[in-house]
């Protein structure tokens, strides 16, 4: 079992409650592996993020969910809710032994001059920590969704996730292929050496889905949930947003649409959730009442 991909192992576990369970033990065992180098305490680190309703990105989500990847991430990337940053922080520092390697703005207008970059990419602070073999970077939210930098990532495959609860990627047809496709470029020298590192770990990137000769569609691509304009969620029916328990555990309710970038389609895609999600806009956070909350303002010269 420890050699299938993910989609086996989700089929593998639909036969029966045996294999429901077997899957279960394998993934969970697979998460604690992807941790163990970063993380003193694996359990304890677990029951953090459950406590803090934060989630694992970057590439050891990646490293998850692309079980035959052979990898050795460097940092570990945690993305944890607006109030919760301090919180995730001191934990780390108290129970894992980590060491605060933040670099504070020293006056408050140059504070707000860093976070007005971070914005487009829905983060309102990072904190660096130093922790055994790496570093561990928390990723706090602009909101109280902590998911909202990981919607904002810069190509499909970081849009990826896993918590103590639940797992998946927005993407799932172009990530389990090895595909790609490049979002909205917000760091520059980031953008490239992210994708630098994707070429590297095998995934093909391209600007857009007709780019691959297989995927030439009559449309733009989001009959499949591919097309860079199209507003998605990360529970629609193109994505994998999974439990590690599907019996015991609910759905995880994401509040975050966002689209990857402002690559005009050709098609109706600017028009995809229209009332929620506005052409120029590349994420907005969703309430109760299926309102528009805040979102992340997106130029189209931003190609």
């Amino acid at each position: 079992m420890r050699f299938c991909d993910m989609p086996t192992l989700l089929q593998f576990r639909a036969t029966c409650r045996f294999n429901l369970t077997a899957v279960r033990q394998e993934l969970h065992r697979s998460l604690r592996q992807a941790l163990q180098p970063f993380i003193r305490n694996v359990e304890a680190f677990i029951a953090a993020l459950f406590t803090n309703q934060a989630f694992v990105g970057g590439s050891v989500a990646v490293l998850f969910l692309a079980r035959d990847l052979d990898i050795t991430p460097a940092n570990l990337d945690v993305f944890v809710p607006r109030d919760r940053g301090f919180p995730f922080l001191y934990d780390l520092i108290d129970n894992q032994g980590g060491i605060d390697r933040t670099v504070y703005p020293p006056t408050e207008e140059e504070e707000e001059e860093e976070r007005r970059g971070w914005i487009p990419m829905g983060v309102w602070q990072i904190y660096r920590v130093s922790i055994r073999t790496g570093m561990v970077n928390i990723y706090v939210s602009v909101d109280t969704e902590a998911l909202v930098p990981i919607a904002c990532s810069c190509a499909t495959h970081l849009i990826t996730y896993v918590g103590p609860h639940h797992f998946g990627t927005a993407y799932p047809s172009l990530f389990f292929a090895r595909r790609a496709i490049l979002g909205s470029p917000t760091d520059t020298v980031d953008h490239e050496r992210a994708m630098v590192k994707a070429v590297r770990r095998g995934f093909d990137v391209r600007m857009f889905p007709t780019q691959w000769e297989d995927l030439r569609l009559p449309d733009c691509g989001a009959s499949r949930g591919i097309c860079p304009m199209q507003a998605r969620r990360l529970d629609d029916q193109t994505a994998l947003c999974a439990r590690f328990q599907p019996l015991e555990t609910p759905h995880l309710d994401p509040t975050i649409v966002w689209r990857l970038d402002a690559r005009p389609c050709g098609g109706e895609c600017p028009r995809d959730f229209h009332d929620i999600l506005a052409a120029n806009y590349k994420w907005n956070v969703l309430r109760t009442t299926r309102r528009a909350y805040a979102g992340g303002r997106m130029s189209f010269n931003n190609v």
